[in-house]
């Protein structure tokens, strides 16, 4: 079993909502019998989940599936759109490996579960789509004067459209 669940989605308080280029929230995640709960940078998950679509990947304390923080975003390639972002250790992170029509996801300390690729795909989409729609119905985001944080929000956010895009075929 895996499910995904927005619990809550904001910008940071005290920061006018067009500045904040970082979508932040709280989720809950079940994979099979674990279920956890915590704040984290919605927009960052959003690229790190739609990744775990076509690639697996393993544990990364800086760059978790459901990342606690999203401090920087640096374009890695313009070609097909890739941004990297960092930020600090304090997400929630899994395993994911694909095997045919399935996934095989694992917490650090849990169990592997087998899910189907479409039951994740859906838990996956949902969750990038509602976070979507939040910043659609935000305010326009200022951007900064900074020309490689701008770069690297403008990638991110073409990499997501992209990712996401892709998923509709």
């Amino acid at each position: 079993m895996f499910k995904l669940e927005i619990l809550e989605k904001y910008w940071l308080p005290g920061q006018p909502e067009e500045t904040d280029l970082c979508l932040h929230g709280e989720v809950r995640i079940q994979i099979g019998e674990d279920v956890l709960q915590d704040h984290v940078c919605l927009s960052a998950s959003a690229i790190n989940l739609l990744r775990t679509l076509t690639e697996d990947r393993g544990l990364d304390p800086y760059a978790e599936v459901l990342a606690g923080t999203g401090h920087s975003m640096f374009t890695i390639s313009y070609d097909l759109p890739k941004v990297d972002i960092s930020g600090a250790p304090c997400g929630i992170d899994w395993f994911v490996n694909h095997d045919g029509e399935d996934v095989i996801l694992q917490l650090q300390h849990g169990p592997e579960v087998t899910v189907p690729l479409a039951e994740y795909r859906a838990e996956v989409l949902h969750f990038c789509d509602e976070a979507e729609a939040f910043y659609e119905a935000s305010k326009p985001k200022v951007l900064p004067e900074d020309n490689i944080h701008t770069d690297g929000y403008l990638t991110m956010r073409k990499e997501w459209r992209w990712r996401r895009e892709a998923e509709n075929v």
